[in-house]
């Protein structure tokens, strides 16, 4: 029950997270925003360390930061899609990390392959055609991998999904919140000597000064939503959770509408029939 509770509240959170992230990169075109969305987080995984066991092989703690090379990337990606594009469009195919999850997990955890989660992932391909409608199922997938936000969200699907499968293999050998606190802390670093060598060093510090009630509200959410991530997928299967992670798109989409007053009618049937695919995969 515990580990579905930890999904549920994953879920409700990832919702908000997109907007978050959103109003957060609107300032400056989005630079700074990832080393902001991960080093506020830091902050919060602090009050759950102190009765916590800390692994003293060294080498955890090196297979974890390969780990924050891979999300430093992926969350670069995520945060330029959401920043340039628009949520009801872009944030559906953060979901597109289920097709390359699936394989990897299948073939590197041994999870579970059936014909039910090959028919979800048919319906969730289908779904998506309805984010861009342009006529016909095949030049409505076209228009969505032309588009260059969308293009960065499938990619950053691709690379998460590979973090996951490291993060479900990691959290068999070290307590979750330790884990959570160690890569965010490394993911902080890579992002702060990135943006230092791409001449932004001033403008991820400026963003935290100039918005810092979101920056907060962003930095709590990415971290508790991760905390409750990690607690499910040490019973769930990853190729179960990620998918179920689809239902946090209603309430991404419902402010998005609201927020920004974006179209979200047709896309609102893709994403009830990319819901109903996730289903299918569990």
């Amino acid at each position: 029950m515990l580990p579905y509770l930890a999904l549920t509240a994953r879920i409700m959170l990832l919702g908000y997270e997109r907007i978050a992230v959103k109003e957060l990169g609107k300032s400056r075109s989005g630079q700074g925003t990832n080393f902001v969305l991960f080093f506020t987080a830091v902050f919060f995984f602090i009050p759950f360390l102190f009765h916590v066991e800390w692994p003293q092989d060294l080498w955890v703690y090196a297979k974890i930061f390969v780990c924050a090379i891979i999300y430093s990337i992926t969350f670069t990606l995520y945060v330029k899609s959401l920043t340039d594009g628009e949520v009801s469009l872009v944030g559906p195919l953060y979901n597109f990390n289920v097709f390359f999850l699936l394989g990897i997990s299948v073939i590197f955890l041994g999870e579970s392959f059936t014909f039910n989660k090959v028919f979800g992932l048919i319906l969730m391909i289908y779904g998506s055609s309805w984010l861009n409608r342009q006529g016909n199922f095949f030049l409505s997938i076209k228009a969505i991998f032309n588009n260059r936000p969308c293009q960065l969200m499938i990619l950053f699907s691709l690379l998460l999904s590979v973090g996951r499968v490291a993060d479900k293999i990691l959290i068999k050998e070290i307590n979750p919140v330790v884990y959570g606190f160690v890569l965010y802390s490394q993911i902080s670093i890579i992002l702060y000597f990135y943006n230092f060598f791409t001449g932004r060093k001033k403008l991820q510090f400026a963003l935290l000064i100039e918005k810092p009630f979101i920056s907060l509200i962003a930095g709590a959410i990415n971290t508790y939503s991760y905390i409750f991530l990690l607690y499910a997928i040490k019973t769930i299967e990853i190729s179960v959770a990620e998918p179920a992670n689809m239902l946090s798109m209603v309430i991404s989409v419902i402010l998005a509408r609201v927020l920004y007053k974006e179209k979200i009618k047709e896309r609102a049937v893709g994403i009830l029939i990319m819901i109903i695919g996730a289903f299918f995969l569990l």
